[in-house]
């Protein structure tokens, strides 16, 4: 399997490629700012691979950019750069375990037992699961780099790949536990309320 270095990618797509596919037609470095919508026509400044607005403080690289702009999450924001500067898809893909569809599960939940919670427990545990699967294979990576099985712009592909996906995975399992703490509340206060 070929590995992918992200290298190739950001030197095949710019931030000027991607200002120009959301309809931005920048002369030089600088426009008015295309994340906060803003007048002042020096306020966004961006080379190649990176970008800063003086007005809103955002700033970033090119996948985060693309990510904003064009509204995606960052694993779509990557397979959209890849396929934009002419990198095989499933070369990425195949680095990486893909997500599998937690509510699957058909629950029968107990008499009495919220199954909406039950769910965002469930959703809970598989992302944990994934995040360690995500971890394990950078470790993985890690052993056959060592062993000469990898060459270190290989082992970088699949480590960056991952550890993007990592950020993403930490994100929803920060919200899902945000969403069972409301949740516990909630339930916590309709039990007060019925023994009343």
């Amino acid at each position: 399997m070929t590995m992918i270095c992200f290298d190739e990618i950001k030197s095949r797509v710019t931030i000027r490629d991607i200002l120009a596919d959301c309809g931005f037609q920048p002369r030089g470095n600088r426009i008015p700012c295309p994340i906060h919508g803003g007048q002042n026509p020096t306020s966004f400044s961006f080379t190649d691979n990176t970008y800063i607005c003086f007005s809103c403080g955002a700033s970033g690289g090119l996948i985060d950019l693309t990510e904003i702009l064009l509204n995606k999450n960052r694993k779509d924001a990557i397979h959209y750069l890849a396929e934009k500067a002419g990198v095989p898809w499933q070369d990425i893909q195949g680095m990486t375990i893909e997500r599998i569809p937690i509510r699957a599960i058909k629950l029968s939940p107990a008499p009495g037992v919220d199954a909406g919670f039950l769910e965002l427990i469930i959703d809970l545990k598989g992302l944990e699961l994934l995040r360690h699967a995500y971890t394990w294979q950078i470790q993985c990576a890690r052993k056959s780099l060592l062993k000469g099985e990898l060459s270190l712009s290989e082992f970088h592909s699949i480590a960056q790949y991952n550890e993007y996906l990592l950020e993403d995975l930490d994100t929803e399992i920060i919200r899902t536990n945000y969403e069972i703490n409301m949740r516990k509340k909630v339930l916590s206060n309709e039990r007060k309320i019925s023994i009343k």
